[in-house]
């Protein structure tokens, strides 16, 4: 089960743009605890492709809700 375990207001992840179509996603990510960007600053890095190893991190943390990260700022 999925569920929301951060508060992430809209414009928090400073280079995900509201008008992304994918913006949603990326911020459920963040709410479910799946992502929390490459950096301390919350940064989804939109022009990079995903690694082998970031796909990996995020579907052990779909499998084992206990790795899901909870967000500090």
């Amino acid at each position: 089960e999925l569920r929301e375990i951060n508060i992430v207001d809209e414009g928090i992840i400073p280079d995900v743009e509201s008008t992304h179509y994918y913006k949603d996603a990326i911020y459920r990510c963040y709410r479910y605890g799946l992502m929390l960007g490459v950096n301390s600053d919350f940064v989804f890095d939109v022009e990079t492709p995903v690694t082998n190893y970031q796909v990996c991190v995020v579907l052990n943390r779909l499998i084992e809700p206990e790795l899901r990260q909870i967000l500090v700022y």
